[in-house]
């Protein structure tokens, strides 16, 4: 096959030509650029010169100029180059400023220019805008704020890394939060704190940024310290020198202190002299003056300014040398010869008043001396541990303003305060009683032919005398031929004496009146303490003995009338009058045993002009006698009750066919004096899920109980309901309940035996003080049982094996917990036993 040049040449021209003709650049396009450089960092633009098919057009090497467009600040670097093959490469290029909407623009002669992308520039370097403080060892240093910035100053507020800082130099441990989180370009350092004293900087970094170095700061003591310690010393003597430091915690001292340091007395009873203010030199302070006149334990608190106070070891002040005699306990007043209590006490002590040890002699003696006394009893006694204990003292003269003095041998005496002694009082003597319904005064009343009722006397001997001998005698006047016994007592005592003031012979057969007097005599008081006359009369005679004016009762209380009589032979009547005696209308009893004592329920007649008659049933006009003075009748304070709980349920579950105990409550009778009576009480049942009216289906019966005692049942035929409530009247109650006493009720719920509606209904009782029916006042709180749900199923562990005490569940089905088991332990056997016999 030939192949012309014509050929040839048609070819090239279809393949050369056009070619030629289309690579003729009409545009530019940049290719790279980034999308994010850091502020004075160098980065690389491309830009390719391309032809109307936006091929490169590899002919093109004209110079092509970068300049910026949008966002602020300076580009940098070479701006213009010269294409090669048609591709401009620019490798130097910088921006200064932060800005997020930077565009570079690229052109070149009649080429259409180009605009890149969106360029972000962001901070190169950390500054330090609030830089840190001086503080003391350990203490917080103010706040330092690091900012994410270019060199132009600009803050990226982009800018979110970790920022984390650390000691550059200076000793010691810096603590606090590092590396922080900076917010809008913000890093702030809020609880920085180094623990070594000295000047110090820190350094700030993160990544890709450059470091800042803050200004230096000083770190300052944040204790005071006693280096040496304070030791024993006598009272007023100087101290050895005591020196206080300022360190921080790692026992540095901080010379650069100067502060003046304070010492006081932190424990111990004193003053504290010398200089105790001091300014510290290279953070020392010696005090070489210090004393204190005052025997103790002390311990020394240093202290300045916002510096943690410093705190001694512990340190004795030791009494100085016995320097006088000193009365700690007062003589006090006496009765002549009587030793005096308490007993004295003189202390020995240094010039400063402190107590000594010592146990040096003691000796008192009289030094004012009015009545011209002797001192007896122990007048010298050995100190004891710097006490002398004088036990025995007496004198034995009467006198107002006696002292004493206190010496010791070569030390300064003491003056006691002045004391009276007193010459022994005259006794005197109370009577406690008569027998046979006597007192003083009194009169008993016989029949002649007949002898007196038995009158033994018992006289109380109430004598403040000491030594004297005491003499009681029992003497009768017209005694006629009859004879008295008379009974003396020797000596002092305080038990109470029987005296027989009785006719001892004989009998009374003329009517008469005789006088039984009782005297007492020691020698220096005589006194009549006892008179009572027997009076002899032909006539029956009764004496009422109480109530005898000035008792008090109460309506409904008991009263005992007492009453004596002569020649009464049958019964006698009892009588009251409410209005001093113009008339006995209230019969209280009649014809009752002359015994001379009825013990009578008091009636419904208040007043306080009350009086009692007894008289002879026989001769109820001539044979009387009545109260010598107005005894009162009160009414009772009424009945009143608190409500509050007792025994009250907590939450619990129940099933079908079970009872449980819903509310517990009490009522308290708190009036004192009468009977509460409960008439009523009004119980309130809130259900909840009670759909379709289930809820109370599912209760059979609601019951009232006080203690074990079964009181009402209600069902739902007495009780009234409504969608969300039971309520049961329990009506026709009599429930006493006694003065300050308690009764304790409880309410139950018993529940069908059928099918647990769903939702699972559940109730809660209550009752409130205005349920509770009386004629009393009831306050108090109300009572609000536990929850109680309605289950349908038993225990996931009826053998209780994770003790959590499902027996009560269990019971809710007819038992204990533990008959569930033997069904299943019975099959069990079974089946084993059947499992041998096939092997």
């Amino acid at each position: 096959m030939r192949i012309s040049w014509l050929s040839i040449l048609a070819a090239f021209l279809f393949l050369a030509v056009p070619a030629a003709l289309s690579a003729q650049a009409d545009h530019l396009t940049i290719t790279t650029v980034p999308s994010t450089v850091q502020a004075n960092a160098t980065f690389t633009i491309v830009v390719e010169a391309r032809d109307a098919g936006n091929a490169v057009d590899t002919g093109y090497s004209t110079n092509v100029t970068l300049a910026r467009n949008g966002g602020s600040g300076t580009l940098g670097g070479t701006l213009t180059v010269a294409a090669t093959a048609g591709v401009a490469t620019f490798n130097n290029l910088t921006l200064d400023t932060i800005s997020t909407t930077v565009t570079i623009d690229a052109t070149s002669g009649a080429l259409t220019p180009d605009t890149s992308t969106t360029i972000s520039v962001t901070a190169d370097r950390l500054i330090i805008t609030a830089q840190p403080g001086n503080a003391a060892a350990n203490a917080t240093i103010s706040t330092v704020s690091v900012a994410a910035r270019d060199g132009n100053g600009n803050t990226d507020t982009s800018f979110t890394g970790n920022i984390a800082v650390a000691l550059n130099s200076g000793s010691g441990a810096l603590s606090g939060t590092t590396p922080v989180a900076a917010t809008a370009g913000v890093a702030d350092f809020t609880d920085l704190s180094v623990n070594a004293i000295g000047t110090k900087d820190l350094i700030f970094t993160s990544t890709g940024l450059s470091a800042a170095t803050s200004s230096s700061f000083d770190i300052s003591a944040d204790r005071l310290v006693f280096t040496t310690q304070p030791v024993n010393t006598t009272a007023g003597q100087t101290m050895a020198n005591v020196v206080v430091e300022a360190r921080d915690g790692l026992g540095t001292t901080d010379t650069a202190f100067t502060g003046s340091v304070a010492l006081t007395i932190a424990s111990g009873t004193g003053t504290l002299n010398g200089t105790t203010s001091i300014a510290a030199a290279s953070g020392v302070a010696t005090f070489s003056t210090l004393s204190i006149n005052e025997a103790d334990a002390f311990t020394l608190d240093a202290d300045f300014g916002t510096l943690t106070t410093g705190t001694s070891s512990s340190f004795t002040i030791n009494p100085d040398a016995d320097a006088a005699v000193v009365f700690v306990v007062q003589p006090s007043s006496v009765v002549v010869s009587t030793q005096i209590s308490p007993a004295i006490t003189v202390q020995i002590q240094d010039q400063f008043g402190n107590n000594t040890t010592s146990t040096a002699s003691v000796t008192l003696a009289i030094n004012n001396n009015p009545g011209g006394a002797t001192l007896g009893g122990t007048t010298t006694v050995a100190a004891t541990s710097g006490l002398a204990t004088f036990s025995d003292i007496t004198l034995d003269a009467a006198g107002t303003g006696y002292t004493l003095d206190a010496t010791s041998t070569g030390l300064t005496s003491d003056t006691s305060s002045a004391f009276n002694v007193t010459a022994n009082p005259a006794p005197t003597f109370t009577v406690s009683g008569g027998g046979g319904g006597v007192t003083s005064g009194g009169t008993i009343n016989v029949l002649t032919g007949s002898t007196v009722a038995a009158a033994n006397i018992s006289i109380q001997v109430n004598d403040s005398s000491t030594g004297d001998s005491l003499t009681l005698t029992a003497g009768i006047t017209n005694v006629g031929t009859t004879g008295i016994l008379q009974s003396e007592f020797e000596g002092s005592s305080t038990s109470p004496t029987a005296i027989n003031a009785n006719p001892t012979t004989g009998t009374f057969n003329a009517v008469t009146t005789h006088v039984v007097t009782l005297t007492a005599n020691d020698g220096v008081n005589t006194a009549v303490v006892f008179t009572f006359s027997i009076v002899v009369s032909n006539a029956p005679t009764i004496t009422v003995v109480g109530p005898n004016g000035g008792e008090n009762f109460v309506v409904g209380g008991n009263m005992t009338v007492t009453w004596s009589s002569a020649g009464v032979a049958g019964t006698v009547d009892i009588l009251l009058s409410t209005n001093s005696g113009g008339a006995f209308s209230v019969t209280l009893i009649s014809a009752t045993a002359n015994d001379g004592t009825e013990t009578i329920t008091v009636p419904n007649n208040p007043a306080t002009t009350c009086r009692v008659r007894v008289r002879d049933t026989a001769n109820p006009g001539t044979t009387l006698d009545d109260s010598d003075a107005d005894f009162t009748i009160a009414v009772p304070a009424p009945a009143a009750g608190t409500l509050s709980a007792s025994g009250n349920p907590g939450t619990q579950n129940a099933n079908p066919g079970s009872t449980r105990s819903a509310l517990g409550f009490r009522i308290t009778e708190t009036g004192g004096a009468s009977t509460l009576t409960v008439t009523g009480v009004t119980v309130r049942v809130t259900m909840f899920n009670n759909t379709g009216g289930l809820a109370e289906a599912a209760v059979t019966s609601i019951s009232l109980r006080r203690g074990s005692t079964l009181l009402a049942t209600q069902t739902s035929s007495g009780w009234t309901a409504n969608a969300t409530t039971i309520t049961c009247n329990f009506t026709g109650l009599s429930e006493a309940i006694t003065a300050s006493g308690t009764g304790d009720f409880t309410v139950s719920m018993t529940f069908a035996g059928t099918t647990v509606p769903t939702p699972n209904p559940s109730y809660s009782a209550q009752v409130t003080t205005a349920d509770i029916s009386s004629a009393s006042t009831i306050s108090g709180t109300t009572v609000t049982g536990g929850t109680i749900t309605l289950i349908d199923s038993l225990p996931s562990d009826p053998l209780d094996e994770d003790n959590d005490d499902d027996s009560c569940d269990l019971a809710s089905h007819g038992g204990p917990a533990w008959p569930l088991a033997l069904p299943v332990l019975f099959a069990f056997m079974l089946a084993l036993r059947r499992r041998r016999e096939t092997i």
